[in-house]
């Protein structure tokens, strides 16, 4: 179920990027399985509860914030 979940999610950014920006931008799935491979690590080395990985799991959001901002929104054609 929760798999289905995370697929589903990664459906829905993949289309919103092609849909609204004519973007593909195939890093997208690959931050949200970077992230979600973080949080199960840290709740396997640590024993404790996933959501507190979010210390670490935030940055690698950051970094795929700062890639599209800084490269794909050049990319975007002009409208």
């Amino acid at each position: 179920m929760l798999l289905g979940g995370l697929y589903a999610l990664l459906a829905a950014g993949l289309t919103l990027y092609f849909g609204i920006m004519r973007v593909v931008m195939l890093a997208h799935a690959a931050f949200i399985v970077l992230s979600a491979y973080i949080s199960w690590r840290f709740a396997q080395v640590t024993g404790l509860d996933p959501m507190l990985s979010l210390i670490a799991t935030v940055p690698a959001f950051a970094l795929g914030y700062a890639i599209q901002r800084f490269l794909l929104t050049r990319l975007k054609p002009a409208t």
